[in-house]
């Protein structure tokens, strides 16, 4: 199910074990920045899935939205639009995760760079790693852009068929009830009126309204991809790459082989920790040294 080779077909095969993770801690500005936005999103994220799951059960499981709450559409159709919406984001969410974990286990470096789940479990797991990430990162807005618009539409399917959905019923349903039929835009004064006769809507319009505020974040950026598609798409082919892909496995492995070369362990650490042979240190020109072992 998970072919890790096929994936890292055309990726550095360095791993983390040849490395010394130490040697990359700083405490720098933008190093401690991008530590903090890694837990800022997965927050949002978390909080995103978690209101609309509470939606969800309410609306299916205690059934809490009875025809009379629920007239601005037909009920049935959102309530099962909204459930398999929810449904189909836990599937996909477990496969990214299970496939996060399985490139994890690879230890490989640039394969989990590029895999935001295994990025993620060892972003958490020490700001080393983190550091280490961070020094991959690509400077520049071209190929910023690049690996932008490449890590966008790969979540394209959780976008676009797992969440979007989903906000646009919220959307609806906040359209209706906390604008007062388009009458009065003030939401949150209206979703406190509504708490005064019915308090489960109000808080169903209240987790709505809070997952269709961050959804807004995640989609513009998925929108800021499309739009530069086209442009990078073009500029990459003029660099000699048929695929996007391409040229981002490229800068990866040069910025990965760079500091391989300068971080490594010791070719004796190496050895005796059995993490390759004597044939192989030999083979690896990043482990090059001027002495016969270092």
């Amino acid at each position: 199910m998970f072919d890790s080779e096929k994936k890292a077909e055309g990726l550095d095969t360095s791993t983390f074990d040849i490395v010394k993770i130490d040697s990359f801690h700083n405490t720098r500005f933008w190093t401690v920045l991008s530590f903090v936005w890694v837990w800022i999103v997965l927050i949002l994220k978390i909080a995103i899935l978690g209101g609309d799951t509470y939606t969800c059960v309410s609306i299916l499981v205690f059934n809490r939205w009875g025809t009379l709450d629920y007239d601005v559409y037909e009920y049935k159709v959102a309530k099962w639009i909204f459930t398999g919406c929810i449904f189909f984001r836990f599937l996909l969410l477990a496969y990214q995760i299970a496939w996060g974990i399985h490139v994890y286990r690879t230890r490989n470096i640039a394969l989990a760079y590029l895999n935001h789940y295994a990025r993620l479990m060892y972003a958490i797991r020490s700001y080393n790693y983190q550091c280490l990430f961070h020094e991959i990162d690509q400077e520049g807005f071209f190929e910023w852009a690049c690996f932008h618009v490449y890590t966008e539409l790969d979540n394209a399917l959780e976008v676009l068929v797992a969440d979007l959905p989903r906000q646009v019923i919220n959307f609806m349903t906040l359209r209706y009830y906390a604008t007062d039929g388009d009458l009065n835009n003030a939401i949150l004064t209206n979703i406190k009126s509504i708490a005064t006769t019915n308090l489960r809507l109000s808080i169903i319009l209240s987790f709505q309204l809070c997952t269709m505020v961050l959804f807004l974040f995640f989609f513009f950026k998925f929108l800021l991809a499309i739009v530069l598609y086209i442009p990078i798409k073009v500029k990459v082919a003029h660099r000699g790459f048929r695929l996007l892909k391409a040229f981002c496995y490229k800068s990866v492995n040069e910025n990965v082989r760079f500091l391989v070369k300068r971080n490594h362990k010791p070719r004796t650490q190496i050895l005796n920790e059995g993490l390759m042979d004597i044939k192989e240190i030999q083979a690896n020109l990043l482990l090059a040294s001027n002495s016969t072992f270092d």
